[in-house]
């Protein structure tokens, strides 16, 4: 990433006089040809200009990393040329990318520029790209103070950038691009980098054009896939390549069949937005498997080659960001091919399995062994041969680790989907045990439909029929792989109508025939008996739901089955207007605030063209929490008049619009609002507030907000605004501040 930074390349107290616009009448066309001009060169920068033979002033700096704050900053090298004998200031400035990083994208270099420059300091049109020295950049038109010409030119070169400046001293003189200071860059052959060794324990060694440092380290824990993984970079003093090696050490419990499988795999996870492999092979350097890419991608100037590669029990890759010149060069065969396998005997062999060790490790009555497999599930390659020791390790007692979920899904996914008939029956047999938790034979009827080929769907819907798992929380996976499987579905119309007389798949069913049934051609008819129970059911569920104490005992009794019929009355064609009426009018009623649904469904009541009862109207307006949008309900059909005349009133409605105002920007609704008093401005009356949480003890704050009524013919908020500061005694004069505020935000 490019930083532009003046006061930091020029100094706090120099950049100003330094800066200028294009606009502008005179040229000189050959600058400052009253002092003479010197060939210039910097070795190690790999360029050549010519100069005015006038004191050079060295400027370097150092600018924090954007992308990394806590990171290797960027470091400047700023040449900077300013005499009194010149007319024009000068600066040549490089630098490469931090340690670690590299330049990713130049087309957002050139939108962000504007953003990038300081204060007073303004772009004039657009960056002007261009292609020079077999490299790309771009030339900026600046204007310092609006009353200075400047001009940038920027090369982009490998994973370096280059910026050559020349600002004009007096006023209306124009910077000339084809100057001999411009026209004189020249990018000069790199210097030869030293070679140096990278030695990685007794593992294996590389040669880099650069020391390689440790950037990076991550530790992980016994459990983990990986148990530390390091990351070592290098940039070159002379391209400013990025050269970097990355080992993680594996878990002795890892295993992958096909490596050059999962090299694939590996190395298109790795790709970036826009990246594109330009080649790929698959390499075998003394017996360590790997795969060899470039990378490309159109937003930057670099190339990426990648080396992955097993080395006995690490994963370890090889990654450089360069430009064509480092290419041609050779600097990225000798690094990627100078690797070399060290080790005098390996350590572990990464296809063999390590089942029983797995199996072993979940049945022990040690924790951190149990986590150690428990977690190798996620990461151990299994086969068919695998699945009965599998088996076995059933009866474990799954715990919650890091994120880990206290389940036993990652056990059953592997036994479903590699095994045969005869795991099929294990399985089934340690689910009709009565000692088998109905979480875990949930979990297991969840991943059933993974026995392919062996008729699972059949013996599925029988034993949600006969022998189903007990739902023991709202989140029921029970009829997860059949939610998303019509195909199957089809096949069951008549056992799915009678799975619906059991309370724990109701929501499931409901959610089935709102989502993927109703309003289909041919579905609804193929699944009438199905549809006739949960249309006759509705009013039923909803007596159930409006009873809080049935509600909180039925885990079915959920906001999602609310949504179902909510849908359902607004979109069955099955159902009548007067049935889809009545289904709203039963969620609505009686009034409560909680949940959220009840209110829902009055606006949809509304929405479809129904008058609410006024006094049960009147009870879901008067709090806060559902009145805005109620009435936002009533103006859009055109049925304002039924809202009561004390919430149109100005004051009244202010209060609210502060009300939505402060639990918008918090997410908090559970305020309360009360009238302090009013100031006024430009003869507009503006309310004073103090805004308390009821859910806390904060202290109140102060709001404000412009009286009105609202419009008739556009129904919104009237102005409102706070700062969320204490109210203070003063309160008064804190609202004329807080006002000003407000207006500047606004810019007036």
């Amino acid at each position: 990433m490019l930083t532009l930074s003046f006061q930091l390349a020029l100094g706090q107290n120099s950049y100003k006089s330094l800066l200028t616009p294009i606009s502008l009448e005179t040229t000189k066309t050959d600058q400052d040809r009253k002092v003479k001009w010197v060939p210039y060169s910097n070795a190690q920068g790999a360029y050549s200009i010519e100069i005015p033979d006038v004191p050079m002033k060295q400027m370097d700096r150092e600018v924090e990393n954007p992308l990394d704050p806590e990171g290797q900053p960027y470091y400047m090298n700023i040449e900077f040329i300013s005499d009194p004998k010149l007319d024009f200031n000068y600066l040549i400035r490089y630098n490469d990318q931090p340690e670690g990083y590299y330049l990713v994208n130049q087309e957002e270099v050139l939108e962000t520029l504007g953003s990038e420059l300081a204060n007073g300091i303004e772009l004039v049109g657009d960056p002007i790209p261009f292609e020079e020295q077999g490299v790309k950049g771009f030339i900026a038109y600046l204007s310092f103070f609006n009353t200075y010409n400047g001009v940038f030119k920027f090369y982009f070169r490998g994973n370096r950038s280059y910026a050559i400046m020349a600002q004009a001293k007096e006023k209306g003189d124009k910077v000339d691009i084809d100057s001999r200071f411009f026209t004189s860059f020249k990018l000069e052959p790199f210097q030869e980098d030293q070679i140096s060794d990278f030695v990685f324990e007794d593992l294996f060694q590389l040669e880099a054009p650069t020391e390689m440092r440790l950037f990076t380290e991550t530790e992980g824990t016994p459990a983990d896939e990986f148990l530390y993984t390091r990351t070592y970079t290098g940039t070159s003093d002379f391209t400013g390549g990025l050269y970097m090696v990355e080992t993680s050490k594996l878990n002795s419990l890892y295993r992958t069949q096909d490596v050059d499988t999962y090299l694939i795999g590996a190395l298109d996870d790795l790709l970036e937005y826009k990246d594109s492999i330009a080649e790929k092979e698959l390499i075998d350097i003394n017996g360590v498997r790997g795969i060899r890419a470039r990378i490309l991608n159109p937003n930057t100037n670099v190339q990426q080659f990648i080396q992955t590669m097993y080395v006995d029990d690490h994963l370890v890759q090889l990654y450089s960001c360069v430009g064509q010149e480092e290419i041609d060069l050779g600097l990225i065969n000798g690094f990627l091919e100078s690797f070399t396998y060290t080790r005098k005997a390996p350590k572990m062999d990464i296809r063999a399995p390590k089942t029983k060790e797995i199996v072993a490790a979940l049945l022990s009555s040690d924790t951190t062994q149990l986590k150690r497999g428990q977690t190798a599930l996620l990461y151990h390659d299994f086969t068919t041969a695998d699945v009965d020791l599998l088996l076995s390790a059933m009866s474990y007692e799954a715990v919650e680790d890091q994120g880990y979920e206290k389940n036993k899904t990652d056990l059953i996914i592997p036994i479903t989907k590699l095994g045969n008939q005869s795991h099929m029956d294990g399985l089934l047999a340690y689910y009709q045990q009565d000692q088998t938790p109905e979480k875990v034979r949930e979990e297991i009827v969840s991943e059933f439909l993974n026995f392919q080929e062996l008729q699972a769907d059949k013996k599925l819907m029988d034993l949600l029929l006969t022998d189903p798992p007990k739902r023991t929380e709202e989140t029921f996976l029970a009829f997860y792989q059949l939610e998303d499987s019509l195909h199957l579905i089809k096949k069951y119309p008549q056992q799915l109508a009678a799975l619906y007389r059991n309370d724990d798949f109701k929501d499931l069913l409901v959610g089935l025939y709102a989502d993927h049934i109703m309003g289909e051609d041919d579905l609804p008819e193929m699944f009438s008996a199905l549809q006739e129970a949960i249309t006759e059911d509705i009013q039923t569920q909803l007596r159930k739901y409006n009873d809080a104490t049935t509600r909180d005992k039925e885990f079915y009794l959920n906001d999602s089955l609310i949504y179902y019929y909510m849908s359902i009355a607004e979109s069955d064609p099955a159902v009548d207007a007067e049935k889809s009426g009545a289904i709203l009018k039963a969620i609505y009623t009686p009034y409560a605030k909680e949940p959220w649904t009840k209110t829902e469904a009055l606006l949809k009541y509304m929405r479809m063209g129904y008058e609410a009862d006024p006094e049960i109207l009147k009870q879901y307006m008067d709090p806060f929490y559902s009145r805005y949008e109620i009435m936002e309900a009533l103006f859009n059909a055109e049925l304002a008049d039924v809202i009561p005349q004390q919430y149109l009133a100005p004051d009244s409605f202010t209060e609210l619009c502060v009300y939505n105002y402060v639990g918008d920007y918090i997410g908090e609704y559970n305020n309360e609002v009360e009238k302090m008093g009013e100031i006024e401005d430009s003869g507009v009356r503006v309310g004073v507030y103090k805004v308390l949480s009821t859910s806390d003890e904060s202290e109140p704050i102060l709001a404000i907000g412009v009286i009105d009524s609202p419009d008739p013919e556009d129904f919104s908020v009237t102005p409102a605004y706070t700062e969320f500061d204490e109210v203070k005694t003063a309160w008064k004069a804190q609202a004329r501040a807080l006002l000003r505020s407000y207006k500047e935000a606004l810019g007036e």
